[in-house]
């Protein structure tokens, strides 16, 4: 499962505007596969400078002073938009309202 938590107040989070969750806190069941991606995903972030600071899955990996620091949300909305206009039949089964 992911666990979707509300966090608006952690002091560890560094950004300026931190997402919110819009509606309750809640786990959301994903596939094996997903799981394993998330396993091989975490195993870059590690080796990410200052990455290791934040309790968040989700790191910016520019090179760059913001390298491991907590991806912001526009930050990751136009990464998800780029990867999906390279490779929509990736994402076919993910919609927006489908948790």
């Amino acid at each position: 499962i992911v666990r979707i938590l509300d966090r608006r107040d952690d002091p560890n989070d560094p950004r300026p505007n931190p997402p919110q969750v819009k509606t309750l806190e809640r786990d959301i069941p994903i596939s094996q596969k997903l799981y394993d991606k998330i396993q091989e995903y975490i195993l870059v972030r590690y080796s990410t400078p200052n990455a290791r600071k934040y309790p968040f899955l989700i790191v910016n990996h520019r090179h760059d002073k913001s390298q491991g620091f907590p991806m912001s949300d526009k930050n990751f909305q136009l990464e998800l938009k780029r990867v999906v206009a390279v490779r929509p039949d990736r994402f076919k089964d993910i919609r927006r309202h489908g948790f």
